[in-house]
């Protein structure tokens, strides 16, 4: 099933490749991208790339839609890292009992702001000054 799936998407690419040029936007270039790479996790990425290259002026596109999903991922990333480590710093000095990295990593950016909250809440509870 896995295999039938792949054949399928690079199907759909090379015919991407073949029909289209300019009428795609990077946008949805983007898109079709993501979704294509959501849909299996053993997908081959180069095969996909080598499908679109066969057009030139994809190559180009897609190479730069590449890069600025890469962008995006690591700026989310380092995003995610950020309000982990104040996480952390403030789970520390409130006694750590949730330094639990891996429950951490696994959560929403909107989720570890709203952790972050709870935990300066209590941290502005605790050390209140009179």
């Amino acid at each position: 099933m896995k295999l039938t799936r792949e054949q399928q998407i690079l199907e759909f690419f090379k015919w991407l490749a073949s029909t289209f040029s300019r009428q795609i936007s990077d946008a949805l270039l983007g898109k079709v991208l993501l979704y294509a790479l959501h849909s299996s996790k053993d997908l081959d990425v180069k095969k996909i790339y080598t499908s679109l290259a066969s057009n030139p002026e994809l190559r180009k596109r897609t190479m730069f839609v590449a890069e600025q999903l890469i962008a995006k991922g690591e700026a989310r990333g380092m995003s995610k890292g950020m309000w982990i480590g104040k996480i952390l710093a403030l789970d520390d000095l409130l006694d750590g009992k949730l330094s639990n990295l891996g429950h951490l990593e696994s959560l929403s950016l909107a989720e570890l702001e709203k952790c972050h909250s709870r935990l300066q809440e209590d941290f502005k509870m605790r050390f209140k000054q009179p």
